[in-house]
């Protein structure tokens, strides 16, 4: 009986406080409000505030800096216990959701700064016409592209001497066809090939819908105009693949409505026709397999999926997956693989392997791969004809000089300085 009554007891205890916390008898009651978070500046200080809808704004307690740069700007749902300071509304915040796009994590963050390009790179004259004509399959193109000067200056400290800091191969209209045809029939059209234009497509940016470049599919090849094959971001990825891009475009971005590269265009001296098909069909294997992009940066891993006999059969297994390549990996493993040519590998910066071997929980494997043979666009410079090339790049101290925009001239002087491959002081001033 006395154990009913204590049982009983508790339940009245906890039904009184779960009232009591409903209407605020035993402190502030919980709520909830939605609406943009902001610093406000009331002269004294910098405060955390939410202008909600109803155009109220409640002051934040108890927000850490973490916090407020993730969610800093954006349209957010805001739970806590309200707390009255005279005419001004104030909460102490217990959780924080945003009802914008998800808040990106720190590797989201940094993979889109190095995917953004600059609003205002310099142009950099090319004749496109004159490339378009002369550029022929199996041709080497390399590139700095001066609108994304934070993918320069972090190859340059990387590998000493580096001009030239991405890549691909080119193949006539004509070819791409026949390549196409070929693997339709060898996967029943389940790997068929598309060739990509720059278009505009409506986004969805922070509750706004907003215009953006893309690459774009397109199954029309046309057979007098040359392509570029190479990895890059295409509509709805998020990561690079081998994909085959038009090459005005590639050329000459209809973003900026003008070239931003310094290139180079390559031909190694191919003895035969079938020569030229061998690397093409390594290029159409990945470009059917869409293959992704090599962030491990090795050129050690065995590809099981393509390989040729010592009869120059091609062997093809779609049910492997393709090793992942990086730009200039593609291109070296293009000619290595199918025609054994030996392209020049280079060696990364031994300073900063030191720094990148004392990061604390990296992965071991990595860094072990950072000391593998890397392959740089410059390594491709002197293994054939330059059939074209427009004004020689920069030094990457040049570069950052010439940056309007702070925060990337910012971010690319402190890479520079650390990863820095000269034995006297870099002046960056």
């Amino acid at each position: 009986m006395r154990s009913i009554f204590k049982l009983s007891l508790i339940y009245f205890f906890v039904a009184i406080c779960t009232v009591s916390a409903q209407f605020g008898f035993f402190g502030a009651p919980s709520i909830k409000i939605t609406g943009i978070l902001k610093m406000v500046d009331d002269k004294t200080q910098l405060v955390v505030a939410v202008h909600t809808d109803d155009k109220q704004i409640y002051r934040l307690d108890r927000v850490n800096p973490e916090t407020i740069s993730q969610f800093a700007n954006q349209r957010v749902e805001v739970e806590g216990t309200e707390v009255k300071a005279g005419l001004i509304h104030c909460m102490h915040a217990k959780k924080i959701r945003s009802l914008d796009d998800p808040p990106k994590s720190l590797l989201d963050s940094i993979t889109q700064f190095y995917l953004s390009s600059l609003s205002n790179p310099p142009k950099i004259d090319i004749d496109v016409s004159k490339v378009m004509g002369l550029a022929d399959s199996c041709d080497i193109i390399i590139e700095n592209n001066r609108a994304f000067p934070q993918w320069y200056v972090m190859i340059a400290g990387i590998v000493p001497t580096t001009r030239y800091v991405h890549g691909g191969i080119v193949v006539k209209g004509f070819d791409l066809i026949q390549l196409r045809n070929f693997f339709d029939d060898l996967t029943k059209g389940k790997n068929s090939i598309p060739v990509y234009r720059r278009g505009l497509v409506n986004e969805h940016v922070k509750g706004k819908v907003v215009p953006v470049w893309e690459w774009l599919p397109s199954n029309d090849i046309d057979p007098n105009r040359p392509y570029v094959i190479t990895p890059d971001v295409v509509v709805k990825t998020k990561m690079s693949c081998i994909v085959a891009l038009d090459m005005e475009h590639y050329l000459c971005d209809p973003k900026y409505g003008f070239s931003t590269k310094h290139i180079k265009v390559i031909r190694l001296p191919l003895k035969s026709q079938s020569q030229k098909l061998l690397v093409e069909k390594y290029l159409g294997y990945n470009l059917a397999k869409k293959t992704e992009y090599d962030m491990g940066f090795s050129i050690m891993e065995s590809d099981q999926g393509f390989s040729v006999d010592k009869d120059d059969e091609v062997k093809i297994n779609f049910d492997l997956a393709p090793v992942p390549l990086y730009c200039t990996e593609m291109i070296y493993r293009a000619f290595n693989e199918t025609l054994g040519i030996k392209l020049p590998t280079t060696q990364c910066n031994r300073l900063l392997l030191n720094i990148i071997s004392r990061i604390p929980f990296l992965p071991k494997g990595l860094v072990g791969k950072v000391k593998e043979p890397f392959v740089t666009a410059d390594c491709f410079i002197k293994t054939g004809e330059i059939v074209y090339q427009n004004q020689d790049s920069p030094s990457p101290e040049e570069t950052i000089k010439e940056l309007s925009n702070d925060m990337v001239k910012g971010f690319c002087k402190k890479l520079m300085l650390i990863c820095t491959f000269h034995s006297q002081p870099i002046n960056l001033e």
